[in-house]
């Protein structure tokens, strides 16, 4: 893979777990993720 391709899924992963944290923990507590997506309060 590319570094840009590695360097833009990382950005993504990132967008989506800030995207998540403000949209509602509630829901996304309700149905869990993979661990590493559950870290934070």
């Amino acid at each position: 893979m590319k570094l840009v391709a590695v360097l833009a899924m990382i950005a993504a992963a990132a967008a989506v777990a800030v995207w998540r944290s403000r949209t509602g923990a509630e829901v996304w507590h309700v149905a869990p993720d993979a661990p590493s997506a559950n870290q934070g309060p």
